[in-house]
Parts: C-alpha cells; structure tokens; sequence
C-alpha cells in the first residue's frame, strides 16, 4: 500500500492492522522548512505558489506522509468579517477583531466562498493533489464550529455565553455546522482527500463534560452524517473526559493532545475511532532532542496510536532533526514488529 491508502485502510477500520506511519493532519510547517523551500509566512498564508511549496515541504523535506493547508486557523474568520493580524515568520495569524457583536447577526450563503482567502485554499489543493492526491494524504483543514463561533464573537464572550445561553449557542453551533459541511465539501472537491476538523477551543480545559455533550456533540453529529469522505477531529488539550461523547461523535480517528493517555483513549474509542497522535510539542519536538522525541513515539505507539503525529501544531521553531527522528520511529516499528 502506499501511504494514502494505508491511512485510509486505517480508517476505514477504525484501527491499523499493524503497519503504521508519521503523518500529520494538523500544521507542520517550520522556520527550517520554510529556509529549505523558500517560502516564509506570512507570505504563504496569501500566495498559491508559495502555500504549495510550504506545504510540500512537509514531505519533501520533513519527510512526513502527508500534506495539510491551510497553515492556520482564520481563513473562515477573515470571510465572515473579523480582522485579523497576519503574524510574523514564527507565529501564525489571529483574530484581532471578531466579525459580529451577536449570535443573531452570524449568517451565511455561498457568496462568502468568493471571499477572503478561500480561492488561495481552493487553487493550492488543486495544485498538491495533482502532484500528491494519487499516493499521499492531503488533508485540508477547517475550523470546527465552537472554534470559528469564539473566532466570530470573541472566546471570552462565547464562552460566557456557553453557561448563560446555552440554548442559543447550540442554535448558532448548529448554523456553523451547516458551513462546516458545506465547506468541507468545498475543499475536498478541489483536492484534498481526508478531512482534518480542528476545534482547539472545544477543550476541556475551557468547557464541561455537559456542554461538550449537549452543545459540541449533535453539531459533530451534523457533519459526520453529511459527509462521505474520511475525517478527522482535532481538540486540543485535555479532552479525557470527553472520550465516551467523541466515540459516538460518527468522525473516522481522533487526534488528541499528549495530556490524554492513548491507553485511555484507546480503551474508550477502540472500535469507533482510529487514534492520531499525540508526540509531545513542546517537550518533544520543540525543546526535546532526537533520542527524546523518538522515545515518545514508541511509547505512543506501543500504548495504540494508529498514526503517528504531533499532539498539535508542530512549533515553527521545532528543530527538523525531531520531526525527522518521528518519522524514523514509525518506520522502526514497522521493521521490529510487521515483518
């Protein structure tokens, strides 16, 4: 098998057989990959040519089994109406400004697809699968639901909103649903060929078990029922206590943080979800060393991890030898264990 079809054989079955391999889902450009290719954010964010070669360059360069644009989180953002700041070479655009005042005002047609930086997303994953689709994973990310509505309102006041308006959040998750939907369709019919969802704000450490289950839940829900290519779910930080809910959440895997046990996760998802992840950033690939990084890739990988990744955003400044060394660890496990 090559590397698209045994991720894909991986999630279909909701588990690997066996084999397995370092592909990242989630953003893995680097200042040392952007040198190698010449092609630096923020320039990438906003220019074809340079998002493909960026982007490549996780293959080509970090030698990972697979490709993932856009680079951030704020393409729906910009479109809907907030401003943004566009970052710097090591940090990644973020809202400056949220689109609306309201949840009322949050709204919706095809039209917003002619806007902000949607055709640049459109134009490069039509560009990498030509040159990609046929052999490796090209994920295109978009932005969960109760991320974009923080992105739309502002994550202060939506949070605040999750306990005093609960009903009404659920509502607009719902809406964002929708869009979620239609865009998902949108970027894989240009190219991409597994869809990652990132929701970093649906964490544990900022919302509740009950708000999870009675708000995230039926808008995931939503979406997996109308779809029918492969995806992925991303939440960044603790979502230990979210695992019974994510099991019945209709997603293909789930990519996790390195504060969730994978022996945990495996226990409760095993069957309904394949397990990404969830390579330690910080103390691994930004601030640990080769030796170290590959430490942690066993262990994951001995512990149930399906596909091997980072446990978010692998850091800009994250040394390429660590990202080398966990690719290197998935091939090490092949050879001990699936000859």
């Amino acid at each position: 098998m090559n590397y698209l079809e045994l991720v894909n054989e991986i999630l279909k079955n909701r588990k690997r057989d066996c084999l397995t391999l370092a592909s990242s889902p989630l953003t893995t450009p680097t200042i040392d990959q952007m040198k190698a290719v010449d092609a630096y954010w923020p320039s990438a964010h906003s220019d074809v040519d340079l998002m493909v070669r960026l982007a490549s360059a996780a293959y080509e360069v970090a030698e990972l089994k697979g490709i993932k644009v856009p680079f951030e989180l704020t393409v729906e953002a910009e479109a809907f109406g907030s401003e943004l700041n566009m970052g710097k070479m090591g940090r990644n655009p973020y809202v400056t400004k949220p689109a609306f005042e309201s949840m009322d005002q949050i709204d919706f047609s095809d039209e917003i697809f002619e806007r902000g930086r949607f055709h640049i997303v459109f134009d490069a994953l039509k560009k990498l699968s030509e040159k990609y689709g046929d052999f490796l994973p090209i994920y295109p990310q978009i932005v969960g639901p109760y991320t974009l509505l923080g992105h739309l309102i502002g994550a202060e006041k939506m949070l605040r909103l999750t306990l005093k308006e609960k009903e009404k959040v659920g509502e607009t998750l719902l809406l964002l649903a929708d869009f979620n939907i239609e865009y998902a369709k949108r970027v894989m019919e240009s190219g991409g060929n597994i869809l990652c969802i990132a929701d970093p704000t649906a964490s544990g450490d900022l919302i509740s078990p009950v708000s999870f289950r009675d708000l995230l839940l039926p808008a995931y829900k939503k979406i997996s029922s109308s779809v029918d290519f492969p995806v992925i779910l991303h939440i960044c930080g603790n979502t230990t206590r979210f695992l019974d809910y994510i099991r019945d959440s209709g997603f293909d895997a789930f990519s996790f943080d390195s504060m969730v046990e994978v022996k945990t996760a495996k226990e409760k998802l095993a069957g309904k979800l394949a397990l990404v992840g969830n390579v330690p950033t910080i103390e691994g690939l930004l601030n640990g060393t080769p030796e170290k990084v590959r430490e942690y890739s066993m262990k994951a990988l001995n512990d149930g991890i399906d596909i091997l990744c980072g446990a978010c955003a692998i850091p800009p400044q994250a040394p390429l030898d660590n990202i080398k060394a966990m690719v290197r660890a998935a091939e090490e496990y092949n050879e001990k264990y699936c000859r």
